[in-house]
């Protein structure tokens, strides 16, 4: 048992203790989400961005990384977070037009840096 010899003790014994579980708090959420920045060189209007984990149904589950914001034009990007605890993602892509394009099972470690592309023959997604 600890004895306090007066009441400035208690106080910071107490203040010690709100410190250390706020910087505990502080630390979990700071690994919870991951920035990264999203860009469009496909050559069209992306409407809609989803992404979910890959155990997951995209059409369910998946998170509109543009809720709320303007449609993304070709050669624009976006900052966005995303939740850190997978490993691999699905990602969906709606153009202005509806046409869809899905990734599934997408490396997502270390990942800061996402862009769409159209290499002539098909749509592409990489990371870095």
């Amino acid at each position: 048992m600890i004895n306090f010899r007066t009441p400035a003790q208690v106080v910071k014994v107490l203040a010690l203790a709100a410190f250390l579980v706020a910087a505990a708090q502080v630390t979990a959420s700071a690994e919870e989400w991951k920035d990264c920045e999203l860009f469009n060189f496909t050559d069209r209007t992306i409407s809609q961005i989803y992404m979910c984990a890959a155990d997951v149904d995209i059409n369910q589950y998946g998170k509109n990384m543009l809720e709320g914001r303007q449609p993304l034009k070709n050669g624009e990007g976006i900052a966005v977070q995303y939740p850190a605890e997978h490993r691999y993602y699905n990602f969906r892509i709606v153009f202005d037009n509806g046409d869809v394009v899905d990734w599934k099972n997408f490396d997502c470690a270390d990942m800061h840096r996402v862009t769409f592309f159209n290499d002539g023959a098909e749509y592409k997604i990489r990371a870095n």
